[in-house]
């Protein structure tokens, strides 16, 4: 397959627009098209089906390339840090089914984890999907010590602050 000057192949076009049909057929004639990234962002076809929420084309992606889940793009991001972001629960879940748990405490961008991503977007049902699947990192500090709660705070995102409050002791709120 040949690439386009952005380096993308045929199989990241049909990911970036959740065409199950091209994947399937383009992952026969190519199963290892699925680990190519693109340049210079380094995703793969699974990074963009995350962004879309394609959870049909993520799965298809993963059965070729398991190893795609834990594979990240130029800015440290894991697929489940980009279907964090844009809040795809069903992405979410079939990355958590897929990845193994180093997803969850991955540091992408600026060292934020996927539940601090989801939390500065204001996702809350990415929230508590992201607590269920590892409630420690309710607690657990990115890049200049913010927690979940401070990127919720950051967007005024109060209903998700109300769930990071319950999961996390209020010692989290005052300096010891």
């Amino acid at each position: 397959m040949t690439p386009t000057a952005s380096g993308r192949l045929a199989l990241h076009e049909a990911a970036a627009g959740g065409h199950t049909d091209a994947i399937a057929r383009l992952l026969t004639a190519a199963p290892a098209a699925a680990m190519v990234p693109t340049e210079p962002k380094r995703e793969l076809p699974l990074h963009l089906a995350a962004r879309k929420g394609d959870v049909s084309a993520c799965q298809q992606l993963l059965s070729v390339a398991p190893a795609a889940a834990m594979t990240p793009a130029a800015g440290g991001c894991l697929p489940l840090h980009i279907a964090s972001w844009h809040g795809h629960t069903d992405a979410i879940a079939c990355l958590l089914q897929a990845a193994p748990a180093a997803a969850l405490v991955h540091g992408g961008p600026c060292s934020r984890l996927p539940l601090q991503i989801a939390a500065r977007k204001g996702h809350l049902p990415a929230c508590q999907q992201l607590l269920t699947a590892a409630p420690a990192t309710a607690m657990t500090p990115a890049l200049f010590g913010c927690l979940a709660l401070h990127e919720a705070t950051v967007g005024g995102h109060t209903a998700v602050m109300e769930r990071l409050l319950q999961a996390a002791p209020a010692a989290a709120m005052v300096p010891t």
